[in-house]
């Protein structure tokens, strides 16, 4: 509900995040495809369809339509690595929200009791270290040595998203020693010292070490920088009867894991973040071709089903696989959508939309750069003016609608309208004559 109005048409909606603006932006870009081939095709719009017209339209449209071939195929490398980078977050946004959380549930189960907090984040401590050069690391010991009252820097050694990841599992222990305050006394940090297997008896010490500002109290600050620098030395230099293991979260099972990560595998199963996210890249890859394979199968089944309802009904078949063809092509993108949209939240919205918009810059990129490969090689005619105009008036409408911030209850009536109107001017262009 948005503040400031009491109607539901404009009260209501749904704010997504930028990068559905940046979609937006890219349909039109990518339909620019289209002006290549319907350029020099204007020219025969209102002319009658002949065998020698026909011949004359493929001639003068060849190399045009390897233009589109060639603009089209840039165009959906590119459109790749554009949802790559916009999708692909840092590790600590793959996996520290998950193995946080779980963490958390498995120390406040007391499943874990007795388990070190080195126990749990020190092996990713350990293998960011080891990305690092050994002579950065080494400097930074050396330089953070014989200062009294203060922990070494050794935090600064790690790289940046390491950092961000084991900071934002670090901190929840904060809140969890800190009993609602902003700080942690000394009778709180024995609590911490306790679950550390470290001597309570000792606090003044750690107390004075960890209390940079000498306020009496451990904030948040240095609490992270104290605690990384534990952890690292524990993981460098362990006791003799001191094993350092990853905690098993194996048996968690998949109905406990929030809505949001449903698709994800388990983290637990994985030691690195680099393995977790190669392990999806394969079944990506895995899926896209079981999904390639089943088009080959049905596709071309599909278009004589379409053909022969055409027949029966007395209706073109343009127009019959108009409107049944993208229910079957893009069922997936429109069930993912509605089941992500159902959930309610601006991610899950996020995602519903980037779904819609990706199946528009696919069918711009890939699916033109296809319909541009045959028109080249089999030396066709590319007469379709009054539907690549429908084209472009539906993606410029829904790339509006997609360009603000804020989209109102209103605007998804607009947006269903779109399929029906689509089809009118299709069928009016035709009445008028274009081709």
């Amino acid at each position: 509900k948005l503040s400031g109005h009491s109607s539901m048409l404009c009260g209501t909606g749904v704010q997504p995040n930028k990068s559905i603006r940046e979609n937006a932006l890219i349909i039109l870009i990518t339909a620019i495809g289209y002006l290549i081939i319907q350029g020099p095709a204007f020219k025969y719009a209102l002319t009658a369809t002949s065998a020698s017209t026909t011949a004359r339209v493929a001639l003068d449209e060849h190399w045009w339509s390897l233009g589109g071939l060639i603009f089209s195929s840039l165009a959906f490398c590119w459109y790749l690595r554009l949802m790559v980078k916009q999708s692909h977050p840092s590790n600590a946004a793959v996996v520290s929200s998950i193995i946080n959380k779980k963490v958390l549930e498995e120390l406040d189960s007391g499943r874990t009791a007795g388990t070190p907090l080195s126990s749990i984040i020190g092996p990713m401590i350990s293998s960011a270290q080891a990305r690092m050069s050994r002579a950065v690391a080494s400097e930074f010991i050396e330089d953070s040595r014989g200062r009294e009252g203060q922990p070494p820097a050794l935090d600064d050694a790690l790289l940046g998203t390491d950092k961000e990841m084991l900071s934002s599992m670090i901190l929840p222990f904060f809140d969890r020693y800190a009993q609602g305050d902003d700080n942690i006394s000394k009778d709180e940090l024995k609590l911490l010292l306790a679950d550390l297997k470290e001597d309570p008896n000792g606090v003044e010490w750690w107390m004075k070490r960890m209390d940079v500002d000498r306020s009496g109290f451990i904030e948040k600050g240095e609490f992270l920088g104290a605690m990384l620098n534990y952890v690292l030395h524990k993981v460098a230099q362990p006791a003799e009867d001191e094993e350092v293991e990853v905690a098993e979260y194996a048996e968690e099972s998949a109905s406990a894991a929030p809505d949001d990560d449903e698709e994800l595998p388990e983290v637990a199963a994985f030691s690195t973040p680099e393995e977790y996210q190669s392990h999806i890249k394969r079944r990506a890859f895995r899926l896209m071709a079981l999904g390639t394979a089943l088009i080959l199968l049905f596709s071309d089944p599909m278009v004589d089903v379409m053909s022969n309802v055409g027949e029966r009904v007395g209706v073109p078949s343009f127009y019959v696989a108009f409107v049944l063809a993208p229910l079957a092509s893009n069922a997936s993108e429109l069930i993912a959508s509605l089941n992500y949209a159902a959930k309610k939240t601006k991610k899950t919205i996020t995602i519903s939309l980037a779904a819609l918009e990706g199946a528009a810059c696919m069918n711009n990129t890939f699916c033109l750069a296809i319909f541009m490969g045959l028109v080249f090689f089999k030396r066709l005619a590319w007469k379709f003016c009054a539907e690549t105009l429908a084209i472009l008036f539906i993606e410029l409408a829904v790339a509006l609608i997609a360009a603000q911030p804020t989209q109102r209850t209103w605007t998804a009536f607009v947006a269903i309208a779109l399929f029906p109107v689509s089809i009118c001017l299709v069928a009016g262009l035709e009445a008028v004559g274009l081709d």
